[in-house]
């Protein structure tokens, strides 16, 4: 019960069973980094209360599943390490009725990749999650439909997509928004009022790849 630091990295491991580490109430730190995971059952990380940081890197998950976190880093800031895996969709995938409890805070999801996002999608996590990488992936749009749900996000990173608009309303309810990188994509134009509600943000951008900003 007093373990805090587990690294299963550059194993072979394919599969997790549900509920695999649900007596590990003091863990914080667990990486699986390296291995052959494709997916992650309801409840697979159920109950790690304490957890701060998962490492799920370099594996080759081809989806997400939000019910997989129940109550993990519920006493806690959990950040979640998506990044380097097979993610082609972002889509929900809940099969329990019941509402997922989990405290995730950050989610690193770069290096994918993910063409698209399901509306609705960030809707388990939508008043927890301050920080988001989508970075390194081959998303064409960014639409409110799922960008609309993250009302506590400060930290957005869009770099190196193909992203060629904006729309307005993108960004409407994430109003605490203070760094959005939108840096290496193909934006044409940024339409008026994408940013307005958004008072203390900071935008990186290569300014050469606008054609057109909005005018004042």
């Amino acid at each position: 019960d007093s373990l805090q630091v587990l690294s299963l990295d550059d194993n072979q491991i394919e599969e997790i069973d549900s509920k695999s580490f649900v007596d590990m109430r003091s863990l914080k730190s667990l990486s699986l980094e390296g291995n052959r995971l494709t997916r992650l059952p309801d409840e697979t990380f159920q109950n790690l209360h304490d957890l701060r940081y998962l490492n799920l890197a370099f594996n080759r998950l081809t989806e997400i599943n939000f019910d997989a976190f129940d109550y993990v880093g519920s006493l806690s800031f959990l950040t979640l390490d998506a990044s380097h895996n097979r993610i082609e969709r972002l889509a929900s995938n809940k099969t329990s009725r019941f509402s997922t409890n989990s405290n995730i805070r950050s989610i690193d999801l770069s290096h994918n990749q993910i063409r698209e996002v399901q509306p609705g999608f960030f809707e388990t996590v939508s008043m927890v999650v301050k920080s988001l990488d989508l970075s390194h992936n081959l998303l064409t749009s960014a639409s409110s439909s799922w960008l609309g749900q993250l009302r506590k996000l400060k930290s957005l990173d869009l770099s190196l997509n193909r992203l060629e608009r904006l729309d307005a309303r993108s960004l409407e309810e994430s109003r605490q928004l203070l760094s959005l990188n939108l840096s290496y994509n193909s934006l044409k134009q940024l339409e008026a009022g994408s940013l307005h509600r958004q008072d203390s943000l900071q935008v990186s951008k290569p300014i050469q790849s606008f054609s057109s900003l909005p005018s004042h």
